[in-house]
C-alpha cells in the first residue's frame, strides 16, 4: 500500500536517540539520494511507546513493507483515493537494518536533474528545498530555518552530504575529503545559513576529475620515458650501422 507521509510519523517513531544521514550524489546527470536513519543501540530501539510500537517496528515498516512515493507532490496531493497516481508515481527503494549492533532503514532513489526539485525526502528533510535549472548549472538551496530537528527529544543530528563529479561554482557546505556537509546539531538551529550549492553542468568536460594528480604524472613521465627509449634505441641502431 503507498503511503501519503512520512515525516509525519517521526514524533512516534523517535523515542531513542538517533541519526539522520541524507546524502546526495550527482554524476551523470542523475542524482542519487539516500536517507538513512539509525539507533545505535539495540536495546532502546526494542523499547515499545505508549501505542505498544518500538524503533524497531516502525524500521522494520519503512524499510520492508512502507511504500513511500518519490514525489513530493503525490505524496501530499488531495486524493483521496492514493492508489490513484496520474503520473511519476515511482516509490522508493528500501532496506531495514538490523545487524545485531544497530537498527534502522535506508530509504533512496535515483532522479533525473528536472524531477529532483520534486523529490519527498529532500522537501521534507531541507526547509525551503529549491533547485534552479537551466542550460549551464544546476543549484540546490534551502532556507533558514530548521528548528524542526528541536521537536524531536532524540534527534542528534541530521547530517546532508552531497557529492558530485561535476565543477562546483559556489558553495557554503564544509568540504570533508571528496563531499560537502552540512551539520545540523539539535539546539544549535539558530543562524544557520541557507544550503547553497552551484554545479557547472554544461558539458561533460566541466566534470571534476576523479583521477589523482600523482597517478596523472605518473603516467606522463611513464610515456615520456617510453618515447624517450624509443629514440635511443633507433640512435644506437642507425650508429651501429
Amino acid at each position: 500500500m503507498i503511503k501519503k507521509i512520512i515525516f509525519g510519523l517521526f514524533p512516534v517513531i523517535f523515542l531513542t536517540g538517533f541519526t539522520i544521514t541524507y546524502d546526495v550524489e550527482i554524476e551523470d546527470g542523475k542524482v542519487n539520494e539516500k536517507l538513512t536513519v539509525i539507533e545505535e543501540d539495540v536495546n532502546l530501539a526494542k523499547e515499545e511507546n505508549e501505542v505498544g510500537e518500538s524503533f524497531e517496528d516502525i524500521s522494520k515498516m519503512y524499510g520492508s513493507s512502507y511504500d513511500l512515493y518519490t514525489s513530493f507532490y503525490n505524496l501530499y496531493a488531495d486524493n483521496p483515493d492514493i492508489s490513484e497516481c496520474i503520473s511519476n508515481c515511482s516509490i522508493y527503494d528500501k532496506e531495514y537494518i538490523d545487524d545485531g549492533n544497530r537498527v534502522g532503514f535506508i530509504l533512496s532513489h535515483t532522479f533525473s536533474f528536472k524531477d529532483y526539485g520534486d523529490s519527498s525526502l529532500a522537501n521534507e528533510i531541507i526547509p525551503g528545498f529549491q533547485t534552479i535549472l537551466d542550460d549551464k548549472t544546476l543549484q540546490i538551496k534551502s532556507g533558514s530555518s530548521w528548528n524542526f530537528v528541536n521537536g524531536y527529544d532524540n534527534l542528534e543530528k541530521l547530517e546532508i552530504n552531497l557529492k558530485t563529479t561535476y565543477e562546483v561554482d559556489k558553495v557554503n557546505g564544509k568540504k570533508k575529503s571528496n563531499k560537502y556537509t552540512w551539520t545540523i546539531n539539535r539546539d544549535s538551529t539558530q543562524n544557520i545559513i541557507p544550503l547553497s550549492i552551484v554545479l557547472n553542468i554544461k558539458n561533460e568536460d566541466n566534470k571534476e576529475s576523479n583521477v589523482p594528480l600523482w597517478l596523472i604524472i605518473l603516467l606522463l613521465v611513464l610515456v615520456l620515458g617510453i618515447i624517450i627509449y624509443y629514440f635511443f634505441q633507433k640512435r644506437k641502431q642507425e650508429n651501429s650501422i
